[in-house]
């Protein structure tokens, strides 16, 4: 950060590594975009939220787009950058089920004539490359192929809460059967 001219709090640090993880040429471009931000100030925890939240859409749309493309190499990889970022396996799981659902009653939405700005309303996706992202990922897969990831992603589930699985293995596991499906 001083690098780049800026300063920025111990509590945004925190939060940076969090949300971007190891990869430092993420880093160097997150501090690029938050000192030029932030100006002549202190870069806080409050412009991180603001600014580089996406970035965990970003790595889960990575992870989801592999999947779908059934690329095991970049979905482990996508899945390795989100943890090495210190997102739980749980986490994760939700984010897939998430995107999984927005997908679906986007697409449902969709068949139902549903114009552009209802449907963003309606699934409260306002952020533009969200939207566009999601869009684009429903566009590509079925509703039956939709609802065979939703069954493999119920299974991981239980299989954590009763412990069949640490939460960790179970992840993996889904991932894997997931892009190779």
């Amino acid at each position: 950060v001083m690098d780049a001219g800026g300063q920025i709090t111990p509590g945004a640090i925190n939060l940076l590594v969090q949300y971007v993880g190891a990869d430092l040429w993420s880093v160097a471009t997150e501090i690029d975009k938050l000192t030029l931000y932030a100006a002549d100030r202190q870069i806080t925890e409050v412009d991180i939220k603001a600014l580089v939240g996406s970035a965990q859409e970003s790595s889960i749309f990575n992870l989801v787009d592999a999947i779908f493309e059934r690329r095991l190499k970049g979905a482990t990889e996508a899945l390795e950058s989100l943890k090495s970022g210190g997102f739980s396996a749980g986490y994760v799981l939700s984010m897939l089920a998430r995107q999984l659902r927005l997908m679906i009653q986007l697409k449902d939405l969709k068949s139902l004539g549903e114009k552009d700005i209802e449907i963003r309303r309606r699934l409260n996706l306002s952020a533009d490359f969200v939207w566009r992202k999601t869009q684009d990922q429903a566009a590509c897969f079925s509703i039956e192929r939709f609802k065979e990831i939703y069954g493999k992603l119920l299974e991981t589930d239980i299989s954590i809460k009763s412990g069949q699985l640490d939460e960790s293995t179970a992840i993996d596991l889904l991932v894997a059967e997931l892009a190779t499906q």
